[in-house]
């Protein structure tokens, strides 16, 4: 078996939840149990998850827990590397900011944290909320939902020559 260090130019320090380190103890506790009866055969490789003797799974056992994992929580089909990016898009939801995003992931570069993940529909909506807020703008049932005329301005609007809403809103009025 040969391990190889990781991409990367150092060690990735992660900070672990509260609740995940509370079950990695556990999980360590285990652990000691399976080597003190595996006894001399225990092959130690300082791994936190390993066979009954110590050493590295296998990636096709790895693989089909991840698959019983996925089917027992009855969730669609997805590559094991897929749950980086579930992870990346919950961060950024949970408004993590996209530089600690890039520490968690261990990226070198933020442009490759970007590519895994995915802006939900209510992101986006809260972003158009928050920017609606900033400018204080309000848009009128007659007006272009472009448009950039102040509340003053829309007090009292000069239709377009076709009726559609003011000229300036540059548009359709729909």
């Amino acid at each position: 078996m040969v391990f190889r260090q990781r991409k990367g130019k150092g060690k990735l320090t992660l900070q672990c939840p509260p609740a995940l380190l509370e079950l990695l103890k556990e999980h360590r506790k285990r652990q000691a149990a399976e080597r003190l009866k595996a006894a001399s055969s225990w092959t130690d490789y300082d791994l936190v998850f390993a066979t009954r003797r110590g050493g590295p799974i296998a990636w096709t056992d790895d693989w089909r827990s991840w698959k019983a994992i996925l089917k027992q929580a009855q969730v669609r089909d997805a590559r094991v590397h897929d749950a980086r990016h579930t992870a990346a898009s919950l961060l950024i939801e949970q408004g993590v900011h996209i530089r600690v995003v890039q520490e968690v992931l261990g990226h070198t570069r933020v442009t490759t944290t970007e590519r895994y993940t995915h802006v939900a529909t209510l992101q986006m909506k809260d972003a158009s909320e928050r920017i609606d807020q900033a400018l204080g703008a309000r848009v009128e049932a007659n007006c272009n939902p472009n448009c950039n005329l102040g509340p003053a301005e829309h007090e009292a609007p000069s239709p377009d020559i076709q009726g559609r809403g003011p000229v300036s809103c540059g548009g359709s009025g729909i």
